[in-house]
């Protein structure tokens, strides 16, 4: 049985790994979504040259474009930002977390084993 636990813990972390990263991807196309629906309105259609949609479509993202977005979205795009700039630090922790609450959940087998 500690096989299969440890198993458990290895696909226990993958999916919260593979939830930042859906979270992270979400939110990306979300701003891309919010950005391009900003630049298609016509009093902005002056400011947006080809060359930076072109940047847009590439994931490159424009500083300084002018665009305010609400208090919730930048809490996204900055905990995605944090998500995917430390993303194999945290993909650590995570593992390393999953591990440790399997062996604190498990017990000690050699107390077992004395009994």
């Amino acid at each position: 049985m500690p096989a299969l636990r440890y198993i458990l813990v290895f696909v226990t972390a993958a999916l919260i790994i593979g939830g930042g990263a859906a979270f992270c991807a979400i939110v990306r196309q979300e701003f891309i979504d919010l950005v391009r629906a900003e630049w298609d309105k016509p009093e902005n259609a002056v400011f947006v040259t080809p060359e930076v949609r072109a940047q847009l479509d590439a994931g490159v993202f424009p500083h300084d474009m002018g665009t305010e977005f609400k208090s919730g979205m930048m809490w996204k795009i900055n905990i995605a930002e944090m998500l995917s700039g430390y993303w194999v630090f945290l993909s650590l922790i995570v593992i390393a977390g999953c591990f440790l609450v399997a062996y604190l959940l498990g017990g000690n087998n050699i107390e077992r084993n004395a009994a």
